[in-house]
């Protein structure tokens, strides 16, 4: 149901933009390099489109995955470094299933990642311009209503965490890895 949740509000945020943009769920993966792809639970593919079978996006700008016990160390971990390498790659997002948490990894224009926790509020995907609320990816679930708490973003290769009130959890040290919910 997550997975759905999360395409339906990618879907109509595209919609309501009228962006040519096209959000896929299972089923499409990407292209890291002739021996490696991977599966997204969810991609949004802005520019050339998926091939004729449907089956690769060639432009990915925003890459899901909803992190369920067994892909979790997989997904926030050898697929978080492998989706940066594609140049089309401009977010990524990492949906917890046990709590109200989207892990947030964006490339800055000067090519740093910048790695943000959100519990609720607002998140913006400057590429492709659109904005969502954290509570429509957990619609329907009983994550729908987090609690108030802070987030920490942090510049990968840039010096110290930042707060920033009213969203999110820590990050370890390394910027990826969730801290106690």
């Amino acid at each position: 149901m997550m997975k759905s949740q999360v395409w339906l509000a990618l879907k109509t945020t595209l919609e309501r933009r009228r962006s040519e943009c096209q959000v896929t769920g299972d089923g499409v993966k990407i292209e890291i390099d002739a021996g490696t792809d991977y599966e997204p639970d969810v991609l949004v593919n802005c520019g050339a489109k998926t091939d004729a079978e449907g089956t690769t996006a060639p432009s990915p700008v925003i890459i899901v995955d909803v992190l369920s016990p067994s892909t979790a160390r997989i997904d926030a971990a050898a697929k978080l470094d492998n989706d940066f390498r594609l140049p089309s790659v401009w977010h990524y997002l990492l949906v917890s299933m046990e709590s109200a948490r989207v892990v947030h990894r964006r490339r800055q224009d000067e090519g740093t990642l910048l790695t943000a926790v959100h519990t609720q509020g607002r998140i913006d995907l400057d590429l492709p311009g659109i904005s969502f609320d954290v509570a429509e990816f957990h619609r329907g679930t009983d994550l729908a209503q987090p609690a108030p708490t802070a987030t920490k973003t942090r510049d990968e290769g840039a010096g110290p965490t930042l707060d920033h009130p009213g969203r999110g959890q820590p990050l370890s040290a390394r910027g990826t890895a969730l801290g106690p919910g």
